[in-house]
């Protein structure tokens, strides 16, 4: 179906709805009880699309628009989608497959179930969110990136300006930022504790992270600084750049092997900092490198390890009075002491005949 330029097209059906290319100068609008399949629709308005189940496009774009796209109780799968504005993808009862998105604006995905995007642009924010699923990306580039599902977060390569947002009980993402500081959070699925984060973040203006809640981590940090308001492990944890390697156990408190850095938190949340070989923290640190700098809240630069050393290093002082007190001092007389007769009153004693050697 073609409409003149500057005017709409509307397509309903109370049943499926099956279309080869719907052409408008303005906006177009399909509607569909049941299930929707669409090959192609180009408008230079909104594209509006409403299946009462299932929807299938195959390339949907506006330009001079919105696209906005609804199966109420199934599946959605879009090959091409291209806004000129804002889109919005949503499958309140199903899953959402797209292949490749671009919008001007924001880009939001909300489904039930898994969620997944093989490559998409966006000017604003970039959202992927599963309310029961997970949520799954190929290249993502946008000024903010969020995805939250309560199971995996997964994305081969996020490209932010700004912000990236990542929550779910198991994540696995590599984040590029640009020449100046990225924020973000990575948490569990509605803020809780994610079982396990595996994070890459490369950017030369670095990254500065709100909140980092996680039961196990690895996270490489191979170009930029990185810094990390609260951060709460509850078991353990690497943080890597080319230079250190920190690690954080909540058990062993042993050194461990390969360990630069290594520091504890009595499980609770913790700031954390790192940039080349300098580390900054203000929980508790068991060890560090002579060759890496460890600086706390009080701007002290030593470990545990270091302060027993000190400590052992003043006992052998021998200025130490209290050594002097236990050990003597090398000035002392080095004589045996000597003494006659009974060196202690023992009359009351022998009377009562309890120590024998008072009558010999």
């Amino acid at each position: 179906q073609t409409a003149p330029p500057g005017r709409a097209t509307a397509r309903n059906a109370g049943r499926d709805l099956q279309a080869g290319a719907l052409v408008a100068g303005g906006a177009t609008r399909a509607t569909s009880g049941r299930d929707m399949d669409i090959d192609s629709a180009t408008a230079g308005g909104d594209i509006a699309l409403d299946a009462g189940r299932h929807l299938r496009a195959g390339t949907l774009t506006s330009t001079g628009g919105s696209v906005h796209a609804l199966a109420r109780t199934g599946d959605l799968r879009i090959d091409d989608l291209d806004a000129a504005q804002s889109a919005t993808v949503a499958a309140p009862q199903g899953q959402v497959e797209l292949g490749r998105v671009r919008a001007t604006q924001d880009f939001t995905l909300v489904a039930q179930n898994d969620v997944s995007v093989r490559a998409g642009t966006a000017g604003g924010t970039f959202t992927l969110s599963s309310t029961g699923g997970n949520t799954s990306a190929g290249t993502l580039t946008a000024n903010s990136v969020v995805m939250h599902a309560p199971g995996l977060v997964r994305a081969d390569r996020l490209n932010v300006a700004s912000l990236f947002n990542l929550a779910g009980d198991r994540i696995n993402a590599n984040v590029y930022g640009s020449m100046t500081p990225v924020k973000g959070t990575v948490t569990g699925f509605n803020g809780g504790t994610a079982t396990d984060v595996v994070l890459a973040l490369s950017g030369q203006g670095g990254f500065a992270i709100d909140s980092f809640k996680a039961r196990t981590a690895a996270v490489t940090n191979p170009v930029g600084p990185l810094a990390i308001q609260s951060m709460l492990v509850v078991d353990r944890a690497t943080v890597t750049n080319p230079q250190t390697h920190v690690v954080i156990d909540q058990h062993d408190r042993s050194i461990q092997p390969g360990a630069d850095v290594q520091i504890f938190s009595f499980g609770a949340p913790f700031s954390f900092a790192l940039y080349d070989n300098h580390d900054f923290t203000n929980t508790f640190v068991i060890y560090r490198s002579p060759e890496h700098d460890q600086i706390g809240d009080k701007g002290l630069n030593r470990s545990a390890v270091e302060f027993s050393e000190l400590a052992l290093s003043m006992a052998r002082n021998a200025e130490d009075r209290t050594l002097e007190a236990r050990q003597g001092t090398e000035r002392q007389d080095a004589k045996p002491v000597r003494y006659s007769g009974v060196p202690v009153a023992l009359d009351g004693d022998c009377n009562k005949n309890i120590v024998p050697e008072c009558t010999r």
